[in-house]
């Protein structure tokens, strides 16, 4: 399944939505994850990756070059399935898995980035898998799990993705719009606006990789903490698929990696040349820069489109702009 290019299309047409002068998109609709009888969905358990294949009531779980059938097993929340004898276990938690091989317990299991797609809303909370196999939907806080068969998407001409299924004898359909969402509760941003209708029940939030919405552009800094910056010399941020960030601080390159964090955004091991500065406004501007990016905790867009970022009491506003 390829969620990433999903994710980076649609963000693309968010982001023209937003900003003032980009037109309506004009591109094709982006191919969606589309259901499989055997595509495998992969996990990190610590250093360890694992493959999980679903089969009907069942699963073939790959750890290193050994392959284990396992049953549907009962589980008090998610989906347990256990192998002969009881000894090897995945369980799926939603978010994360639990694995249990030889009666050794792996590290908490998480899914790989692009193995499947996510979308999450409050009142009441819930939460929407959508895999290469399996559909899952998590509503009323953990407390209704629906699972079934992922069907095949269809597009709208505005890029929206519907799928339409039946999970245990309910109608359900998962609406996935290509439109800025910011979620009610944390303000974390999206790069969707997804819909979910379970019979009676509509349940609204947001949805894809928040990384898409600031992966691609160039961002110059437009202000720091309200102070207008010039434009000439301007401190400026590139963000990559890979998690590495860097450009310009105003005086020196500038390196390190970004996170998607539960609220946000960190950014970790930042690192810069060690050039001097063109005048103090230049240096003192540089050390700012670097202070607000070495403690970021949030950032969204605009109405302008705008990227602010914000952390330890300050903030700054940055423009996408040409390269």
């Amino acid at each position: 399944m390829r969620h990433p290019a999903f994710q980076r299309r649609a963000a693309a047409a968010a982001q023209c939505a937003l900003l003032a002068a980009c037109a309506a998109p004009a591109t094709p609709p982006p191919e969606p994850p589309l259901p499989g009888p055997d595509l495998p969905v992969a996990y990190d358990c610590g250093d360890q990756p694992v493959t999980v294949r679903f089969r009907g009531d069942g699963v073939r779980l790959t750890i290193g070059d050994r392959t284990r059938t396992l049953t549907l097993a009962p589980a008090a929340s998610g989906a347990r399935y256990v192998g002969a004898g009881g000894a090897t276990v995945f369980w799926d938690r939603g978010e994360t898995a639990m694995v249990t091989a030889g009666g050794e317990r792996l590290p908490t299991c998480e899914h790989r980035p692009g193995s499947h797609y996510t979308a999450t809303g409050t009142e009441p909370g819930w939460r929407l898998r959508v895999g290469p196999v399996r559909l899952r939907l998590e509503a009323d806080y953990g407390q209704r799990i629906v699972m079934t068969d992922t069907p095949r998407p269809q597009a709208e001409p505005d890029g929206t993705w519907v799928y339409r299924a039946e999970a245990d004898g309910r109608a359900l359909t998962v609406t996935i719009r290509p439109s800025y969402c910011e979620n009610a509760m944390s303000g974390k941003p999206f790069p969707h606006t997804v819909t979910v209708d379970l019979e009676e029940q509509r349940l609204d939030g947001c949805g894809g990789d928040p990384a898409a919405l600031i992966i691609g552009p160039v961002w110059g800094l437009e202000s720091l903490n309200g102070d207008p910056v010039p434009p000439d010399g301007a401190p400026t941020l590139g963000f990559t698929g890979d998690g590495t960030v860097a450009r310009f601080d105003g005086c020196n390159r500038l390196r390190g990696r970004y996170r998607i964090t539960g609220i946000g955004l960190a950014i970790d091991g930042l690192a810069t040349t060690r050039k001097a500065c063109p005048g103090p406004d230049a240096s003192t501007r540089a050390k700012r820069f670097q202070a607000l990016l070495g403690g970021v905790e949030r950032f969204r867009l605009d109405r302008r489109g705008r990227l602010i970022v914000e952390g330890g009491g300050q903030a700054a506003a940055l423009t996408a702009r040409p390269d």
